[in-house]
């Protein structure tokens, strides 16, 4: 649920971004604490998003200017795998396929309300590959989803969240590995976005050999929600170029291609 203050607050921005009609609904339905699918146009691009949740929030930041960074760190022109773990309603895996047209971007969503989010923002992206699953170090089956009630975009697979740890399971999810998602559909990956809640940690400390492989890595971090995540994080960045965007996104690449 978002407070009442924060929703008048960015009430000045949607209206820049997705028009005044588009806003004032948005705003309505979340003040009365209902969750509506809206369709709003983005920077001409068409998506659609829940009311009283965060995917507005996301969307603008997704498809506005916070993957910019990643467009520096692979030739426009690359073809081959990008994977968006942690995809939510797909508004990154939009604005990774217009960065690189070529490239096969392979979208992971373990929540099944998200996912159909996803999939009617992703449909008309012929190069965008969604999967309902959770990127995890080992092939181990299912996972067990967790609420930690800070909405739908805070889902975790993560046993016991520090800053929840009665957090209730929702629902079982499939898992894959990068070496999985790399055997199935082919090359290597270049580009690896990762927003996990909690789940990174236990990736860079128990996958260094498959994320080692990837070139670019564009993480969230989330101390508060599985602890030792910045230091796994550091450790796998040893002999990396590693750049910050603010208090919990982090860049850390094998070479530079363009300066930042």
């Amino acid at each position: 649920m978002i407070s009442t203050f924060r929703l008048l607050a960015s009430l000045p921005r949607n209206i820049k971004y997705i028009g005044l009609a588009s806003s004032l609904k948005h705003l309505i339905w979340s003040l009365l604490r209902r969750k509506r699918v809206l369709k709003v146009a983005i920077c001409h691009r068409h998506v659609f998003i829940r009311t009283n949740t965060h995917d507005l929030d996301v969307a603008l930041s997704t498809l506005v200017d916070e993957l910019d960074p990643v467009s520096r760190v692979l030739p426009a022109t690359y073809d081959g795998l990008i994977v968006d773990a942690g995809s939510y309603i797909g508004t990154a895996a939009i604005r990774l396929a217009e960065l690189f047209p070529n490239a096969h971007i392979v979208a992971l969503e373990p929540s099944t309300e998200n996912y159909t989010i996803a999939q009617k923002n992703v449909s008309a992206y012929r190069s965008i590959i969604l999967l309902k699953a959770a990127l995890v170090p080992h092939a181990n089956g299912m996972a067990l989803l967790r609420n930690r009630l800070t909405g739908e975009w805070g889902y975790t697979i993560v046993e016991t969240p520090l800053d929840r740890s009665d957090a209730s399971p929702i629902e079982e999810c499939e898992t894959i590995t990068l070496k999985g998602i790399t055997s199935r559909f082919g090359g290597d990956i270049g580009l690896l976005k990762l927003d996990i809640e909690g789940g990174e940690e236990a990736l860079f400390r128990e996958s260094l050999d498959q994320v080692g492989q990837i070139h670019a890595v564009f993480v969230e971090l989330h101390d508060r929600i599985a602890r030792g995540c910045t230091d796994a994080f550091m450790r796998f960045s040893e002999n990396r170029h590693v750049y910050s965007f603010g208090s919990e996104k982090f860049l850390s690449v094998r070479e530079v291609i363009r300066q930042f």
